[in-house]
């Protein structure tokens, strides 16, 4: 169980909607923006992010092949691509 967010380390807000996050909580994490985990894009749309700028130098091509791995273990788990795309922050 976690600890109330009084005792975790405050993480920036949300960029979609401005709620406070903690360590611990469940988000998406890009590069140096966090999302809760309502606001958090959905793989499918994660994925269409990282193809579109497949044309492009990759500025953290470990990013790309972390995120690549994660896909294809929740999609091999049972996921859809319409679930969100969500860690512990």
């Amino acid at each position: 169980m976690l600890a109330p967010n009084s005792e975790r380390e405050r993480l920036p807000d949300c960029v979609g909607c401005r709620k406070p996050l903690f360590v611990g909580d469940m988000g998406f994490a890009y590069e140096d923006e966090l999302c809760c985990a309502e606001c958090a894009p959905t793989y499918e749309q994660a994925k269409a992010e990282w193809e579109e700028q497949k044309d492009e130098p990759q500025d953290n091509p470990e990013a790309y092949a972390e995120f690549c791995k994660a896909y294809d273990a929740h999609i091999a788990a049972g996921g859809k691509p319409s679930d969100q795309c969500v860690t512990v922050l």
